[in-house]
């Protein structure tokens, strides 16, 4: 009996907050992409109709739980798995790059150590064991080959190297992106190169760029290695 009576006021207390969301759906709908870009539930400085988000539905966990609901939790956890992957990519690219936080970090990376690692510590901690990892090259043509199967994009060379597009790199997982990373620091801007050789066995990235890029057979005019 009480099970059922919770189960009712569940049910209505969702259609109550689809109607909410219904008669108000620009402003859900920022509030759901900014969660998403954020990776977890915005603050109140983070967006700039929060007192309208609580007068409607009474707090921003209301209105995530809501939003969920009505638009599916896959997406928020996908966007909570890959921030929590950039941070980890940034963290570890400062530590190669021997780069001094400010004591004073923003509020807004604070707020992500805290929800996605704990503390600082932590946040280091599991930044430097993924530093220490892209050393390994068997490790390094594992990843490459998940990567691959996944996108199905670039020049695939067996147990030697992976070509890429340079806008694919962002969507790799950590330890290339590291991998590249540190590679790309030691050599500085890359935004004029085409494409990225991920190399397996020899620790080695090569930086390819074209002229006339567009067209069918670019000539190779710079590589980098």
């Amino acid at each position: 009996m009480n099970q059922n009576r919770c189960s009712r006021s569940s049910r209505i207390r969702t259609e109550k907050e689809k109607r909410i969301i219904d008669r108000n759906l620009s402003l859900f709908t920022d509030f759901w992409h900014q969660s998403l870009e954020l990776g977890r539930l915005p603050s109140n400085s983070e967006f700039d109709y929060s007192e309208d988000i609580r007068r409607l539905i009474g707090s921003h966990n209301k209105a995530h739980q809501a939003l969920v609901n009505y638009f599916g939790e896959e997406a928020f956890i996908e966007a909570e798995a890959r921030k929590k992957e950039d941070l980890i990519v940034y963290f570890a690219l400062g530590m190669f790059e021997k780069r001094k936080y400010q004591s004073r970090m923003p509020e807004s990376l604070k707020r992500d150590i805290k929800y996605f690692f704990g503390n600082k510590k932590i946040a280091d901690d599991k930044a430097i064991t993924y530093l220490y990892s892209v050393g390994n090259p068997a490790l390094i043509e594992e990843k490459s080959i998940e990567a691959y199967k996944k996108h199905q994009i670039g020049e695939w060379n067996n147990h030697h190297s992976w070509v890429i597009p340079r806008e694919l790199l962002n969507t790799l997982p950590p330890e290339l992106r590291i991998y590249v990373g540190c590679a790309t620091q030691l050599y500085g801007d890359i935004d004029e190169f085409h494409l990225i050789k991920i190399h397996f066995t020899s620790g080695k990235v090569s930086l390819l760029r074209y002229e006339n890029w567009n067209i069918d057979t670019p000539m190779l005019i710079e590589r980098v290695k």
